[in-house]
């Protein structure tokens, strides 16, 4: 399963979350602000389906 939204350029992935984007209308990081703990997971649950992945193992992030 995927860790990262793009495994071979890391730099792409930290750029990600200050980007805009059609599906967060305006940037990820923005979003998460605005909405808060109910953000975050939509976001998680976004990229659970860009990945390809069903579920996120939240235990890599620990």
């Amino acid at each position: 399963m995927p860790t990262h939204i793009f495994p071979e350029q890391q730099n792409l992935a930290y750029q990600w979350i200050s980007q805009q984007n059609k599906a967060f209308n305006g940037t990820p990081a923005a979003f998460v602000a605005l909405n808060g703990l109910s953000g975050l997971v939509e976001i998680r649950n976004y990229l659970s389906n860009v990945c390809g992945a069903n579920s996120f193992d939240f235990a890599v992030l620990t």
